[in-house]
């Protein structure tokens, strides 16, 4: 088996190419898409690479701003970035700027996850989810915001009282397993 070196300009870019081919030569969506093993691809060739780092955060904002996401590609992606970026100030930016402008849950449970682990209590991260967590009424959608608080500060009085205050009043179970503990 054949191995690319590291860094390899020629090989970053052309994977670089194929992160944002989604249309074959007939104009039909290509499904899944190559993204996914060109994300992957770049993460393990390009590790510390600026340029990498910046084409795999454009296509995860990308991802994020669909109706439809791409799940494998956000998730291959997240993951890469979760290895590659670990000090990155702008893979850092890139996810608490998702959690700010994102409205749906699995954005949540997926990126405080990879927050938790990159940047773990990120005072940026934990405010937005916490004002969220605040001013949210639905049972369903606290509990997956207080899950995603902990996933970035395990400590957070916020979560733990919301989660607390649905184990109690909780008719559904269900509503809990969705804070994702």
């Amino acid at each position: 088996m054949w191995r690319i070196d590291p860094g390899n300009p020629t090989a970053i870019g052309a994977w670089m190419q194929l992160l944002e081919t989604e249309i074959d030569g007939f104009g039909h969506r290509i499904y899944p898409g190559p993204g996914e093993a060109a994300a992957k691809s770049l993460w393990q060739i390009g590790s510390g690479n600026p340029t990498v780092i910046e084409a795999l955060v454009q296509k995860l904002l990308t991802l994020n701003t669909r109706r439809s996401k791409d799940a494998d590609t956000f998730c291959n992606i997240a993951d890469g970035l979760r290895q590659i970026g670990t000090d990155s100030p702008i893979v850092i930016a890139c996810l608490v700027q998702m959690l700010a402008t994102s409205k749906d849950s699995w954005t949540y449970r997926h990126v405080s996850g990879l927050l938790g682990k990159i940047d773990p209590g990120n005072s940026d991260a934990i405010a937005i989810l916490e004002q969220r967590l605040e001013s949210s009424k639905d049972k369903l959608t606290r509990a997956e915001l207080a899950g995603s608080l902990v996933n970035i500060d395990p400590d957070n009085s916020s979560a733990i009282a919301t989660l607390v205050e649905l184990l109690e009043t909780a008719k559904d179970k269900f509503v809990l397993l969705q804070s994702n503990l």
